[in-house]
């Protein structure tokens, strides 16, 4: 049994409109996928703790338009990696895993979108490798600065101290504002990344993903949740470094956009995407 499996009481198989779903080798484990549609691909990757049926909602509507490729992370649903996790996972780790599956399925160049740590991965990639992502989504994605090996360990230590016990519907909104239905999938999605998410949040901490938006020379856009109070910080230094970037805001919506109001997302997409 796998360490996912082993952690979770919940599903690693993606149940969305997918007509496609495969795994993929690569360093370190296997990585999931799941394809729909036709045209031109778009990839998209869920957030911290996520899966790939987070973009469910947006696939359905994509999937006239685009060759839709959703991407587990490592750890995450059903990307399974080999042997005991990590003390950390790289944002620059993940984001060779995510290209060499894209790689392996003969995907070159491609427009993108991810939540949360979903888009600081692409955002890495865009960056290391440039030309390869033509357009840019970011959801949500908190663009902090590096933290120090230390302070990356301070913060592990704290966060293991306390425990992994799931926050409350009600603490999670009064972060991020949700719905109950995304709530209740996020509790499955962060059970299945079991004890994988922990290295992933010590990899975002230590990468310092603003790095990598001064480096990438990929159109962006950014898309916040009007009422998330948690991501405003990171789109006014987005803006200092990279004043070409598109920042775009949805009403009564939280940080995850894609699950609780993807017409919304959708539409801006389309039209940033072209």
């Amino acid at each position: 049994m796998t360490q996912n499996q082993n952690q979770t009481e919940g599903r690693n198989i993606p149940i969305g409109p997918w007509e496609e779903i495969g795994k993929v080798p690569v360093a370190g484990g296997f990585m999931q996928w799941a394809k729909v549609g036709s045209g031109p691909p778009i990839v998209l990757l869920p957030k911290i703790g996520g899966w790939i049926d987070d973009w469910r909602h947006v696939a359905k509507l994509l999937k006239a338009d685009y060759q839709v490729i959703a991407i587990d992370p490592p750890g995450h649903g059903g990307s399974e990696m080999l042997g005991d996790p990590p003390f950390m996972i790289s944002l620059e780790h993940s984001a060779a895993a995510v290209m060499t599956t894209l790689d392996m399925l003969g995907i070159k160049q491609f427009v993108a979108a991810g939540n949360s740590m979903g888009g600081l991965i692409l955002l890495a990639a865009s960056a290391l490798w440039p030309g390869r992502i033509s357009k840019l989504c970011l959801i949500s994605s908190a663009l902090i600065e590096p933290l120090s090996l230390d302070k990356v360990r301070e913060a592990s230590a704290n966060r293991q101290k306390n425990g992994d016990q799931a926050p409350t519907y009600e603490e999670v909104d009064s972060m991020f504002s949700l719905t109950q239905e995304t709530y209740d999938e996020f509790v499955l999605s962060k059970n299945v990344a079991g004890l994988w998410k922990e290295p992933c949040i010590c990899g975002v901490g230590f990468s310092g993903p603003i790095n990598y938006l001064s480096r990438s020379a990929t159109p962006i856009m950014l898309i916040s949740g009007a009422n998330s109070n948690v991501f405003w910080k990171s789109e006014q230094e987005a803006l200092r470094l990279r004043p070409d970037i598109r920042c775009e805001s949805i009403e009564d919506c939280g940080s995850f956009a894609q699950q609780d109001k993807p017409d919304e997302t959708h539409a801006l997409m389309l039209d940033f995407f072209g």
